[in-house]
């Protein structure tokens, strides 16, 4: 059986794949509906055939390390759906040690959810406000919120600690420190500030962007910061003095995160103009670049083990993207309505996801 004859058997399903070369740039876009497992598989082998331009001798060797890999990946499937908040949830995070999670909602509560279980085990109350955002600390002894232009702080049994305020419009989200003693924020007033959790005071006010911030992460050493604005562009700023050290432009409408890879040598953003972009966060140049022919690109995780990211999209659609074949590798479908915050387990593992209709999906 010759190339052409195994190429032809192999596609048995609607699948469209297009790669070309532009500006040293790895470019990607897919249009595919994978039904079962065989169908994944089979796309991904095709995605590695539709990359090469020319198949030599050396085919089949590849081709199976390839496949090894992938299958090494696994595949995630639904879990669990954890029902109970009232309005859409805006934010899903895991705890530190992967059993538990925390979300926030439109229903002014933060909700933690034991994983094994899917049940609540800590409710807060925020009334009057809607929190947009929360998570855990490092070491898991508070937690962080964002409702309005307020950051609360609470214990991990819900008392109210302290709150910070310094924003002049809606903050967008909140991270902390890989240390735990500071918080960064982003906010619609155009800023980055950076917060002591102890205090509750702002060490630093950060100027640049010239529209509303959508997001702000720290590196994994906790030195430097990245935002990613309306304005179509990320920056990465000095945490210490504030600084701008370098401008990522490239996208072409507003982007709407971007993170730091575990390794802190890459930075993902995701962008309304439907890309995903991988940047070289010490150059500022763009490595690849993955298109989604459907809608706008709302949120993004690297794996804990930098060989994967996990993207959301306003089609309600969660994909998985190969790092090293720039391929997307598998799309979970389960919300109902727009998918608005993504998070990885510790051991990378699980994948929980929140949406607008007002569930939280847990993949395993």
């Amino acid at each position: 059986m010759n190339m052409g004859q195994i190429k032809k058997k192999a596609i048995t399903g609607k699948i469209e794949e297009i790669n070309s070369k532009k500006n040293n740039q790895s470019y990607f876009y897919s249009k595919c509906t994978y039904k079962n497992t065989d169908d994944i598989q089979m796309n991904f082998c095709l995605n590695y055939w539709i990359r090469k331009d020319q198949i030599g001798f050396g085919w089949i060797s590849d081709l199976n390390k390839l496949i090894a890999q992938y299958l090494r990946a696994g595949y995630f499937k639904i879990l669990n759906v954890f029902t109970g908040h009232l309005a859409e949830v805006n934010s899903v995070k895991f705890s530190p040690d992967g059993k538990k999670i925390i979300s926030s909602s439109h229903d002014s509560t933060i909700r933690i959810w034991d994983v094994s279980s899917g049940q609540v085990i800590q409710k807060i109350d925020t009334y009057p406000y809607r929190p947009i955002d929360a998570q855990f600390s490092p070491k898991y002894k508070i937690i962080a919120s964002a409702a309005g232009t307020k950051i609360m702080l609470y214990t991990i049994s819900g008392e109210f600690l302290r709150k910070m305020e310094g924003h002049h419009d809606n903050i967008t989200r909140i991270q902390f420190s890989p240390d735990g003693e500071k918080i960064v924020s982003s906010s619609i007033d155009k800023t980055v500030r950076l917060w002591d959790v102890y205090t509750g005071l702002q060490k630093a006010c950060m100027y640049g962007h010239l529209r509303k911030v959508n997001d702000a992460k720290f590196s994994p050493d906790g030195q430097t910061i990245v935002s990613s604005s309306t304005d179509n562009a990320i920056i990465i700023w000095n945490k210490e003095s504030g600084a701008k050290l370098r401008k990522l432009e490239g996208h072409l409408s507003s982007v709407r995160a971007a993170k730091f890879s575990p390794d802190g040598f890459f930075i993902a953003s995701c962008s309304n103009d439907k890309t995903i972009r991988i940047w070289n966060a010490q150059t500022g140049e763009t490595t690849a670049t993955w298109r989604i022919s459907t809608k706008f690109i709302k949120d993004l995780q690297y794996s804990p083990d930098c060989k994967m990211i996990v993207s959301a999209c306003y089609d309600k659609v969660i994909r998985l993207w190969d790092l090293k074949t720039n391929c997307q590798l598998q799309s979970l479908i389960g919300h109902d309505n727009c998918i608005t915050g993504l998070d990885f387990s510790p051991d990378g593992n699980r994948i929980a996801s929140s949406s607008l209709d007002g569930t939280i999906i847990l993949w395993g």
